[in-house]
């Protein structure tokens, strides 16, 4: 008996989910292409990317740049300095919903395999911590959805030959570098000319 009560409250749960999913996607429908944008980018699924439009729009007009919408809701560090001397200090105060939902989103795209946020999260991880990281991916997050909608455009990953590509660059102004101070590089080799 006591089973059955909780099976039928389930089911009414997932009754009315699916009610509330349906109006969603009614009255986000003129903001389709906008939903689309934000979907192209790893961890925003859709109710994420309907969130997101709710709390900042579609018209980046009123942002001058990526910095003040960042700033706007409190992805940014405040700005604690005192005679020269900067003290720690957390993050800004702002849209909460909005930095709760990116941070969502943030760690959701860190476990995408080989993607842009995962590199860049674990490359800060060492010298920020955990915490840290998650909101300056949060930040990147926003930056980008910020110039997606501007520019009505769609988020493509970068392919994996993009930073094998960025290594042999590297790796070439080095050689460069080194030669210019005299020193005979070789391939696996160092020596002085």
């Amino acid at each position: 008996d006591f089973l059955e009560m909780l099976m039928d409250h389930y089911d009414s749960l997932k009754s009315h989910l699916a009610e509330i999913e349906t109006a969603l996607e009614e009255a986000m429908a003129p903001f389709s292409l906008h939903i689309e944008q934000l979907t192209s980018i790893y961890g925003i699924n859709t109710t994420a990317s309907c969130a997101i439009i709710a709390e900042i729009g579609t018209d980046m007009s009123y942002f001058k740049t990526a910095e003040h919408i960042c700033s706007w809701a409190g992805l940014c560090p405040k700005n604690n300095e005192s005679a020269g001397k900067k003290k720690r200090s957390g993050i800004k105060s702002g849209n909460n919903w909005l930095r709760s939902m990116l941070c969502e989103c943030a760690w959701s795209a860190t476990k995408k395999k080989d993607s842009r946020f995962k590199n860049k999260y674990w490359s800060m991880v060492p010298r920020m911590g955990r915490k840290k990281a998650l909101i300056a991916i949060a930040n990147m997050m926003l930056r980008l959805i910020y110039h997606l909608l501007k520019t009505k455009s769609t988020y493509k990953e970068l392919e994996i030959q993009y930073f094998i590509d960025k290594d042999k660059r590297r790796e070439d102004r080095i050689i460069k570098e080194l030669k210019s101070k005299g020193y005979l590089v070789e391939k696996d080799s160092l020596q002085m000319a």
